[in-house]
């Protein structure tokens, strides 16, 4: 059987190609399944023969991509009519169901292109998302946030959506929250190499005016004057695990946890689904890659229209010239030997992070990562000093 187009007429390998595009073409023994979101046909050997000249398909995609489904089958759906506000929400006090009015948070964690996604998220017609950061529910003010979901969100069937980087880190305060109030809600959730997280993290602060102490009094805990930018913040694994999704029993796995964070851990059991993301796939410059992202991600939140690829933000003050060029003189190169402390104690939770991620996380059941071998690949990187390939790049452009 050979694959015809609408006007009806085979097709040669060039012409299936530009037919396609941008199909996914997969190998399923000796025969060729051609997918698109709205057909599938299968492909003799002669004609798979034939596309294979003009493209190496084992570099494709090895797997097919979810089908997009309706966002309000599986969110739950705005009430008809629309209750009142004075049936959900009275006072400080939540006396009604809100859990229709909030589908997704992006929860964490900061400087991993949380305000890229949001700001992206809001510009797609199916998604209604707040454009600041909104943390009530780490601070118990979920009736402030319930109040402003109802009243500056249109009616009718949208993705809403948050972002506040901080709630990962405030397990004891926010999981409860959105356990009791938004149980459907998914998590979206970025990481980052620890060492290049911290440096950001760091440089940020001090590009908003923070006075900052010397980067290596950061190491370990966050005291009183780091403003969260401290080592500790980089033990990625052990706030996802918070999340119940992993056997936080495991001998093997609790290894993975610093010994002084063991008795610190505070696990809920949430029903919310994850969508972990490395910062480096939100500006993959593989086009297959990143169209499989934008797809899964499509999919994870339910959107029937495409996800556009994505336009990065780069969130911070807007500076005068001169004051711009006194903070950045005041910014670390976290490769300068002078952090080289710093930046060990940085892999320490990067190698630690990377394994716990490789081995318990991506393997839960309700977590989804994207394109799972390369997510693998992302975090072997994170077991090298990100370092050395900067210091070989500088070298290699003198």
């Amino acid at each position: 059987m050979t694959c015809s187009s609408t006007s009806g007429g085979s097709l040669g390998g060039r012409q299936l190609l530009r037919f396609l595009t941008p199909a996914l073409l997969l190998s399923m023994g000796n025969i060729w399944i051609v997918t698109d979101l709205h057909a599938s046909s299968a492909v003799t050997n002669s004609t798979a023969h034939q596309v294979e000249e003009y493209l190496w398909l084992p570099s494709l995609i090895p797997e097919p991509l979810a089908q997009p489904t309706d966002a309000t089958h599986h969110f739950p759906r705005e009430p008809r009519p629309r209750p009142p506000l004075e049936s959900i929400v009275q006072g400080w006090n939540v006396s009604g169901d809100a859990s229709w009015l909030l589908n997704v948070a992006v929860i964490g964690f900061p400087k991993c292109g949380t305000s890229t996604l949001m700001q992206h998220l809001e510009s797609h017609p199916e998604v209604q998302m707040f454009t600041k950061e909104r943390c009530e529910l780490s601070g118990r003010q979920e009736a402030t946030l319930i109040r402003d979901l109802y009243r500056q969100m249109p009616a009718g069937d949208f993705v809403r959506g948050i972002k506040c980087p901080l709630d990962i880190d405030s397990t004891t305060m926010f999981l409860p929250a959105y356990q009791k109030y938004f149980p459907k809600a998914h998590f979206i959730v970025g990481v980052r190499h620890p060492v290049l997280w911290f440096e950001s993290f760091y440089n940020f602060r001090v590009h908003n005016g923070f006075p900052m102490p010397p980067a290596n009094k950061c190491i370990g805990a966050c005291s009183k004057g780091v403003f969260n930018a401290c080592t500790d913040r980089s033990n990625f694994h052990f706030f996802l695990g918070n999340l119940g999704k992993t056997n936080t029993s495991d001998p093997e796995e609790i290894k993975l946890i610093p010994p002084r964070w063991r008795r610190k851990r505070t696990v809920v059991d949430l029903p919310q689904k994850v969508f972990l993301y490395e910062l480096s796939q939100l500006s993959d410059t593989n086009e297959t890659r990143e169209e499989w992202f934008l797809r899964d991600l499509q999919n994870f939140l339910h959107l029937r229209q495409a996800i556009p690829p994505m336009i990065w933000i780069r969130p911070g003050k807007n500076l005068t010239t001169d004051l711009k060029e006194q903070r950045d003189a005041r910014k670390i190169d976290i490769c300068d030997t002078g952090h080289n402390v710093l930046r060990h104690r940085l892999m320490e939770n990067s190698l630690a992070a990377s394994e716990w991620i490789e081995r318990y996380f991506m393997k839960a059941k309700d977590v989804v990562v994207s394109n799972t071998n390369h997510f693998h690949e992302l975090m072997e990187r994170w077991k090298a000093d990100p370092c050395v390939e900067r210091r070989a790049n500088r070298i290699g452009s003198e």
